[in-house]
């Protein structure tokens, strides 16, 4: 079990988020939901794939 003082996230770089936001024709609210696992739906996991597949973004537990 993780420590609960430990959040998943997925780290971007500068501008990947508006592009994502572009990408799937959503907000950038939504994208910030979605990387922070704040969101778990169908289009926030779409986004986390895309994150890490195809912008290569970090991940961290």
């Amino acid at each position: 079990m993780l420590p609960s003082s430990r959040k998943r996230k997925i780290y971007t770089k500068k501008g990947d988020r508006e592009k994502i936001a572009e990408y799937f024709s959503c907000s950038f609210m939504m994208v910030c939901y979605a990387l922070n696992f704040q969101r778990d739906s169908l289009l926030s996991r779409k986004i986390r794939d895309y994150a890490i597949n195809e912008l290569k973004c970090m991940y961290r537990l």
